[in-house]
């Protein structure tokens, strides 16, 4: 895979700090999740692509925070005059109308909103939120980091849902694939580690993507470049160097 590799890096001069994603999200991402208390360290794609579940995981725990305190607002002078499941009532209609807008995913019976929240927290948050009126919990709505878990928690599920820039393609909960559209380049991941990265030479279709991550998880270079020579995917002059490569390859 390293050979091919180079071969298609030949035509792709990206670079995810230097793309427009990036470059608009890095500074208001560190920012909040500095705010929030997250030690994020930004080292690789991969580490990006995680810092950015966490900062949209956070913008969607504020975006139900804020609901609930408008609702909250604007029924003040009714609200220590009702009881709970009133209360509960009134805050889920209004957060009803902004949950289509918000990533989210399913975890058995469970909406995921927040993937740094295990499957309580979430919740709380999607049908109880009165509960943070407790002096149990008040605390935690805005100091939150002991409630904090892991998000390869949850695997491929924060990609898959959109929660990073960075779409999967396929793969299981061990090793997936994810794809980047405005770097063009596959992704890797296994044991929530970016382990390998594939450059490609052009923007391709879904189909065509799915297809080349299928060889690309299961490392088979030969495969690749034989399914981007048949359906005429690159360039002449890639083209002649997969003939190359792939003829050194099948002599082996």
């Amino acid at each position: 895979m390293k050979h091919i590799k180079k071969i298609l890096a030949k035509e792709n001069h990206f670079n995810l700090k230097k793309s427009q994603g990036y470059k608009s999200d890095i500074n208001d991402l560190k920012k909040s999740l500095k705010a929030a208390h997250f030690k994020v360290k930004i080292k690789d794609d991969f580490d990006f692509f995680q810092a950015e579940i966490l900062y949209r995981g956070l913008l969607n725990k504020n975006t139900f925070q804020n609901s609930y305190e408008k609702t909250r607002y604007q029924l003040i002078d009714l609200w220590d005059s009702i009881n709970n499941n009133e209360r509960l009532d009134f805050v889920n209609r209004d957060l009803e109308k902004i949950k289509h807008n918000l990533f989210h995913f399913k975890v058995k019976d469970t909406t995921i909103w927040i993937p740094f929240f295990d499957d309580l927290f979430n919740n709380l948050y999607d049908h109880s939120m009165t509960i943070f009126e407790s002096k149990q919990y008040f605390n935690i709505y805005k100091d939150f980091q002991k409630q904090v878990i892991n998000i390869a928690t949850y695997h491929h599920l924060p990609f898959q849902a959109g929660f990073s820039s960075a779409k999967y393609v396929l793969g299981s909960k061990q090793q997936f694939i994810l794809y980047h559209p405005e770097i063009r380049s596959l992704y890797s991941i296994k044991d929530y580690r970016l382990i390998d990265k594939l450059f490609l030479p052009d923007e391709f279709s879904q189909k065509v993507i799915t297809k080349l991550a299928s060889y690309f998880l299961n490392n088979d270079a030969v495969g690749l470049g034989s399914y981007l020579l048949e359906e005429k995917l690159v360039s002449d002059k890639i083209r002649k160097r997969l003939i190359k490569y792939l003829s050194k390859e099948r002599q082996k």
